[in-house]
């Protein structure tokens, strides 16, 4: 069969090298057509999405099809469709198979979303004065700026957050997929506080709190955020 990856000549790869399986393979067959059938994007848009989430979930999958081995208590889509799955009954098939639509479907529309944002990147860099990135709101980017941005000019970005209506600096991660290890940490002094503590300890009247993690910090306007993210990247000692 054409999406049977178990045959001892079998060599169809991922960039890095780590063999495709049945998942992949389908997906690369369908998958660009599912995305521009059920969603319409523009094709620059469908081509994107699909090498993403190829690249990414579908990846993941076949890696665990393909025997990784992952600590019991790390979850997987695999392994949640194969709970739902453990009696291989017809009616747990079919539990399974709803699961793994919606996630797919949902996938595809957050893939969409992230990437017509990202496209309003590329302008707002050129705007935005380094080390600084100051967004109008909240797009993911740190992936963006690992592949764009290679001369790491950006270490710090500044957006709003409607939902607590504050302002957030956030620190841009070295290699986002490897974790939150950080161009520039905030200060160590400011980790965990809030309130009071940390306006003291930063001089900003309105700062709110910073990570224990020293990742992310807010304000309450623009312009204490963007007091907090010069602070941040100066290192002000305590006041």
């Amino acid at each position: 069969s054409h999406f049977d990856h178990h045959q001892v000549d079998f060599n169809v790869a991922y960039p890095d090298g780590k063999l495709k399986a049945s998942c992949g393979l389908v997906w690369a067959a369908f998958g660009k057509q599912l995305i521009a059938e059920v969603f319409r994007p523009e094709a620059d848009i469908v081509d994107a999405v699909h090498t993403r989430i190829g690249n990414s979930d579908i990846r993941s999958i076949d890696l665990d099809d393909n025997g990784r081995h992952l600590p019991l208590d790390v979850c997987t889509v695999s392994k949640v469709i194969a709970r739902m799955n453990r009696d291989s009954t017809i009616s747990d098939f079919r539990i399974a198979m709803g699961f793994a639509e919606n996630f797919l479907i949902l996938t595809i529309a957050q893939a969409i979303e992230v990437l017509k944002d990202q496209k309003e990147l590329k302008p707002l860099m050129e705007e935005s004065t380094p080390p600084i990135l100051v967004l109008n709101k909240h797009i993911p980017f740190q992936q963006y700026l690992f592949e764009n941005d290679v001369d790491r000019h950006f270490a710090v970005v500044v957006y709003p957050d409607s939902l607590r209506n504050q302002w957030v600096v956030y620190g841009v991660m070295e290699r986002p997929s490897e974790g939150k290890k950080l161009l520039l940490p905030a200060p160590k002094t400011w980790g965990g506080l809030k309130g009071e503590e940390l306006q003291k300890v930063t001089g900003v009247l309105d700062a709110v709190f910073c990570h224990r993690s020293l990742f992310m910090a807010a304000a309450t306007s623009k312009e204490g955020a963007m007091e907090l993210a010069e602070k941040w990247l100066t290192r002000v000692p305590a006041i």
